[in-house]
C-alpha cells in the first residue's frame, strides 16, 4: 500500500529510504532525516502518518521542487 501527500506533480523525488530521526524545529515544522538529507514538512495534519511510518521502519520517499538539504518538501509517499 502507497500513500502520498497529494497527487502527483512535477516534483523530483529528493530521497527515499527509511526514515532515520524525526525531530521538529522552532517554527513546528516536522524535520525527516532520510540517509543524508533532512527535510521539513509544515502539514500538521500529515505528522501522524509520518510517525507511524517511522514508528513500522517502512521506506520513504520525499518529493520537492528543490532538493537542497534542509528544504521544505512538498510531498511524500510511504511503502
Amino acid at each position: 500500500m502507497m500513500l502520498a501527500s497529494s497527487y502527483a506533480s512535477a516534483d523530483t523525488l529528493c530521497k527515499a529510504g527509511k526514515i532515520d530521526k524525526i525531530e521538529t524545529d522552532a517554527s513546528g515544522n516536522l524535520l525527516v532525516v532520510v540517509a543524508d538529507g533532512s527535510y521539513a514538512f509544515s502539514a500538521k495534519e500529515f505528522f501522524p502518518i509520518i510517525y507511524s511510518a517511522y514508528n513500522d521502519n517502512r521506506s520513504f520517499f520525499v518529493y520537492g521542487n528543490g532538493c537542497a538539504n534542509g528544504s521544505l518538501a512538498s510531498r511524500f509517499a510511504i511503502r
